[in-house]
């Protein structure tokens, strides 16, 4: 199973910078953000940890913020289009 979750976890830090939401979110916004907000406090283990659990995003966002975390909008906005892509296709 963690050899799944890791092959399903790099293959969507492969995607080309070209991967656009519907909204017009981007990989690479959201590769910036967990880079640049998220790991700045803590290892992408652990995002990767919660997003193969399945956490819920928003309960995450909101924690995070709560302990200082600056988030824009859109910054949340891209983390709600991405959290566990390609993941979310394997619960349904």
């Amino acid at each position: 199973m963690q050899k799944v979750i890791v092959a399903l976890l790099l293959a969507l830090f492969s995607v080309p910078a070209v991967s656009v939401a519907q909204g017009g979110e981007t990989v690479d916004e959201y590769r910036d953000i967990i880079e640049n907000r998220c790991t700045s406090c803590h290892a992408a283990a652990r995002i990767e940890q919660a997003m193969a659990e399945g956490s819920d995003i928003t309960e995450i966002l909101n924690k995070m913020q709560q302990m200082g975390a600056e988030l824009t909008t859109r910054d949340k906005n891209i983390l709600g289009v991405f959290w566990g892509s390609p993941l979310k296709a394997e619960k349904k």
